[in-house]
């Protein structure tokens, strides 16, 4: 969901209109909010590579969102699944930090200019670079995938390593094949000295919303890159105007499904289990019995 959505979802629960918060990892990374207990329902993600059981770090960041504020004395967490792997990945002690990663820096990139403008040869000797003891090197496997649909094009040909690097870094989400279309359409108006192309907007549903919200998001850092600020001023306001409608989908669309008693039509609390109401049942006529 958009920031400013997340933002409006955690009001609600902070002022008491909502009793439950469903997230991803993410409520792991800083949110102190007065949650009472963590419900983990699945205990593993994907992490942009493939999907993997969460480290015991994660664990810990996450349960630790619950006892937050002062308000509650003792934070809870639960495990619907593999309860004595995640117990133990809770408890488990630390292990200390003893490196960093490493990515290329455009000193690196318009050093390695001087010797080819081949960006895939570039890939090729990264791959191949041992990083120094106490390092990672970064996959690179995002600014990859980008590359794949520029590699040999009029793309490549007319960007500096940096400039096209720098477009392959991009922050947006590069797993969707829409968006993926755009950063190229986009790059070739660049290339070609064109007006940036609009974003396609759709809003028939939460899902199409949400794409729309990240589609004005890769349009604003295109201008923003470019110094086009006042083009940026009005994309700003419509993808807040988006996020409003995903807020409001979210309070008004998504309702619980209320049951009632077939008898007398009073509302049955959530996960009652029969179809009449306690009070139906004890009022209703009984049946004799012979001894």
């Amino acid at each position: 969901m958009p920031p400013e959505t997340r933002k409006k979802q955690i009001q609600r629960f902070n002022n008491g209109e909502t009793t439950v918060i469903v997230a991803t990892d993410a409520i792991g990374m800083g949110l102190n909010l007065p949650i009472r207990r963590i419900v983990f329902l699945e205990n593993d993600k994907f992490d942009g590579t493939r999907r993997r059981l969460l480290t015991s770090q994660e664990v810990k960041q996450i349960a630790g969102r619950a006892g937050r504020q002062g308000i509650y004395d003792i934070g809870k967490v639960a495990f619907t699944s593999d309860i004595k792997t995640m117990t133990r990945l809770l408890e488990q002690e630390d292990t200390p930090l003893e490196g960093f990663a490493i990515a290329p820096t455009n000193a690196i990139l318009e050093r390695f200019q001087k010797y080819s403008r081949k960006l895939g040869m570039f890939f090729y000797l990264w791959d191949h670079f041992k990083s120094p003891e106490g390092t990672k090197k970064a996959t690179l496997n995002e600014e990859r995938m980008l590359y794949e649909l520029v590699e040999d094009t009029i793309i490549e040909a007319k960007l500096s390593l940096p400039d096209l690097y720098g477009f392959l870094h991009l922050p947006f989400s590069s797993n969707e094949p829409s968006l993926r279309a755009q950063w190229k359409k986009t790059l070739e108006a660049i290339i070609e000295g064109l007006a940036l192309p609009d974003p396609i907007l759709k809003e028939s549903g939460l899902e199409e919303l949400e794409l729309s919200y990240k589609a004005v998001g890769l349009h604003l850092l295109f201008l923003y890159k470019l110094g086009k600020q006042t083009e940026a001023h009005y994309w700003e306001r419509v993808r807040e105007e988006i996020s409003d409608k995903i807020h409001e989908q979210l309070k008004t669309g998504i309702q619980p499904a209320k049951r009632v008693c077939k008898r007398c039509g009073k509302n049955l609390p959530i996960g009652f289990s029969f179809a009449i109401c306690n009070e139906c049942y004890f009022e209703r006529p009984r049946r004799g019995h012979y001894g």
